[in-house]
């Protein structure tokens, strides 16, 4: 495989598996990223070669995505900002990813782990490493020596925190000194540096051991280490969301205040808490009569009308709307609410419709249950006998309204 044949950005499908070509490093070896498991790879020319061969890769045409950069973390802190536990774990990690780099590009190894697990065999061990449980397993040394080179061969790649261990951590014990810390100074004084921050933790950590609040020394008698670094702290600081600095700065009330939801009303529960006015055109045929500039009556199709109503939200009930060619206004909007408003009896009659529900009538928020009321009729009824025991004209003519329906 020539070098023309890939380009940075460009992707690749290998065995099935969508990668992206990143860059060549000084040794020739081929970083590829891959998107579904987000790590970068390292590459032999001559394995990419015998793969594209057997095509078992397919070279896709040019992408105009940038390269995807390097996804390891831990890569903004410097080497001498991390505890020393933590320098003496990265250089167990360094002594190992070195010397496979260089049987790795000359071809005595490759990241096979049975492979891996006979080159270990003639490696010596780090002075680093306090005893053998330390030592890098066959599984660890290929994950390391990626995370190494695509954090671009430098030390701080192999931080253990690109790991993304599950494992419980030790700080544990002095958590509550750490997030005291956190609130207490960096929150409030933002300019303040990590340097003087990790003072402070320090110092309410020796503080606790003094007074005997946490342990000092583990089963076997060395002394337990709970400083921090500044990787853990940054970690620490990214999970306070914008509300709880806001109630740390200024207190409850002002982050209630600036981060309540906005535009929420409570849920209707009862008829006539709420009515809601809405245009919609409908998708219905009709004709309107117009006059030309000459003063003829010419038929206009329309393939839409204008509807305009009220629905109440609680019971959902459409209240009689109107209809029209133009588009919503406010004359239109004021005759809909004057309609839902008034009571409808006339409506329905000039309609032809009986025993409709005129919700206009109904006693507002009354105990009965709303599925349970009387009927229209009933009520006009229960009306024209009680009217009827007084010498009153209306009586009469409720009595022969009823009559007549």
């Amino acid at each position: 495989m020539s070098e023309m044949m890939l380009a940075p950005g460009q992707f690749v499908e290998l065995k099935g598996n969508l990668w992206q070509f990143v860059r060549k490093t000084n040794d020739g070896l081929f970083e590829l990223y891959n998107r579904a498991l987000n790590k970068h790879e390292p590459f032999h020319k001559a394995q990419l070669s015998a793969w594209w061969e057997s095509k078992e890769l397919l070279i896709l045409p040019m992408s105009e995505k940038p390269a995807k950069e390097s996804v390891l973390r831990n890569r903004r802190i410097p080497f001498k900002h991390y505890s020393s536990e933590q320098q003496r774990k990265m250089k167990i990690r360094e002594h190992y990813v070195k010397q496979f780099h260089v049987d790795f590009v000359a071809g005595k190894v490759t990241k096979d782990r049975n492979s891996v697990a006979g080159w270990l065999k003639g490696i010596t061990p780090p002075s680093e490493a306090k005893s053998p449980k330390e030592w890098l397993s066959r599984y660890q040394v290929p994950r390391a020596y990626d995370d190494w080179i695509s954090g671009g061969q430098c030390i701080e790649a192999l931080a253990h925190g690109n790991a993304f261990g599950t494992h419980k951590s030790s700080l544990e014990p002095v958590r509550d000194i750490i997030e005291q810390a956190i609130e207490q100074f960096h929150v409030p004084f933002a300019e303040l540096e990590m340097v003087d921050l990790l003072k402070l933790i320090a110092g309410g950590i020796n503080a606790a051991k003094t007074a005997g609040e946490i342990p000092t020394h583990h089963g076997d008698g060395t002394e337990i280490n709970y400083v921090p670094c500044p990787q853990t702290v940054y970690n620490w600081i990214d999970r306070l969301n914008n509300w709880e600095k806001r109630r740390i700065r200024d207190g409850i009330e002002e982050a209630n205040r600036e981060h309540a939801p906005r535009g929420r009303k409570p849920k209707v529960a009862l008829p006539f808490e709420e009515w809601q006015g809405d245009h919609a055109l409908l998708p219905v045929e009709t004709m309107i009569r117009l006059r030309d500039k000459n003063g003829n009556v010419v038929d206009v199709g329309m393939g839409a009308v204008w509807f305009t109503g009220f629905i109440d939200v609680a019971s959902q009930y459409v209240y009689p709307a109107v209809l029209g060619t133009d588009g919503p206004s406010t004359a239109r909007s004021l005759e809909a609410f004057r309609k839902a408003m008034c009571p409808k009896t006339d409506y329905f009659d000039s309609a032809g419709l009986k025993d409709q529900f005129d919700p206009t009538t109904a006693r507002e928020r009354s105990a009965i249950p709303w599925t349970s009321r009387s009927s229209p009729r009933a009520r006009l009824r229960s009306t024209s006998t009680k009217a009827a025991s007084r010498p009153d004209s209306s009586a009469s003519w409720i009595s022969r309204r009823n009559a007549a329906s």
